[in-house]
């Protein structure tokens, strides 16, 4: 075990299929899919179900889908109702607020599960002031997915924040333009082995084990909302991904899109590391920006910059973005072996960032 070390380890991580908002998935609600990773992360491991004492969930769509979402799929895994569910919502990174909750929670001879599950397909509409009821004039119907996944302060959409930092950093929309083509090239060659789904299709039942990709982004700067969901086992003991630490940081409000390079830095200066030493960083990619500044300003070669594709062209389903970074983060390590950072927005110009690290 690594001098850094927590003491806590990723022994296995699956994700099921991402699908854009109203695709093959829409009618699939966000516990139905987290219960389909959960139950895969947890027969990939050979965990016995007794010995789970907790399930920590991120999921930010959740308006109408019950008090408790992690509760809910854990319950649909068959994961028995007397384990500790709950569920956290902070943007993209809720997974990771989960994942640092679930392992200081975590007790020698037992099991936790993280996961991260959205489903933008069925969030609903909302109608702001119906509740006090409405006077003269119309209504104002809101996004319910869109306002929980990319309105910032004062109602402002984050990409227009992310435009103008784009211009503040001088990434032009040339440089974002070819992120976006070259991160679908990548996403249309690599294969994974993913949990699978069930929809009923004219009468039958369909198994869907394939991403829906790629889901062309809304502009170089925005992501398009989508359904999915990931999880992985943590345990003090057996063969996994070492986690190291983490950390945090805050910046005002208009830097949003930036913040998960803020939270990089501080990462590394707590752990006396230098940026040259990341193999693999994954980094939200919803608003497109940060992975262009990594690349810039922590001197990080693209390859090492979600090499396995990020939400510009895999399509943002909510929290699950940050559990599909630990699942491709925990694929990256096994397969290379290094050091690696999950960072991530977690709303309101804050970032949270976990480090790993492998030896094959």
């Amino acid at each position: 075990m690594s001098k850094q070390s927590t003491g806590v380890k990723i022994l296995s991580a699956a994700r099921t299929p991402v699908g854009p908002i109203g695709g093959k998935m829409r009618s699939l609600s966000a516990h139905i899919l987290g219960s389909r990773a959960l139950s895969a992360a947890g027969e990939s491991a050979q965990i016995d179900p007794e010995k789970v004492s907790h399930i920590y969930a991120g999921s930010i769509f959740g308006a109408g889908s019950g008090p408790n979402t992690a509760q809910r799929a854990a319950t649909e895994a068959g994961l028995g109702e007397d384990v500790l569910c709950a569920t956290f919502k902070a943007g993209g990174g809720s997974s990771l607020i989960a994942f640092i909750n679930a392992a200081a929670m975590l007790e020698e001879g037992s099991f936790a599960l993280v996961a991260g599950m959205d489903s933008a397909s069925t969030q609903p509409y909302l109608l702001p002031g119906a509740r006090g009821g409405s006077r003269l004039g119309g209504g104002k119907l809101v996004d319910g997915a869109f306002a929980d996944a990319f309105t910032g302060e004062d109602d402002v959409p984050l990409n227009i924040t992310a435009a103008l930092q784009a211009r503040n950093k001088e990434i032009t929309e040339d440089t974002q333009k070819a992120l976006v083509a070259e991160k679908a090239a990548v996403i249309a060659k690599e294969s994974f082995d993913l949990a699978p789904v069930e929809i009923f299709s004219r009468r039958t039942m369909v198994n869907i084990n394939e991403d829906e990709a790629p889901i062309p982004a809304i502009t170089p700067l925005l992501s398009s909302l989508a359904d999915g969901a990931a999880a992985c086992v943590l345990s003090h003991e057996g063969d996994g991904i070492e986690f190291l630490g983490w950390s945090r940081a805050g910046v005002y409000a208009n830097h949003t899109p930036l913040a998960p390079i803020e939270a990089v830095r501080v990462l590394l200066k707590k752990l006396g590391r230098n940026a040259s030493e990341i193999d693999c960083l994954e980094i939200d990619e919803s608003l497109g920006l940060a992975s262009l500044v990594a690349e810039k300003e922590l001197e990080l070669p693209r390859a090492k910059i979600n090499p396995y594709g990020g939400s510009l062209t895999r399509g943002y389903p909510g929290a699950a973005c940050s559990g599909i970074a630990l699942y491709n983060l925990n694929r990256f390590l096994r397969i290379n072996g290094g050091f690696g950072i999950v960072s991530y927005g977690t709303g309101a110009g804050s970032a949270i960032a976990l480090a790993f690290s492998f030896d094959k």
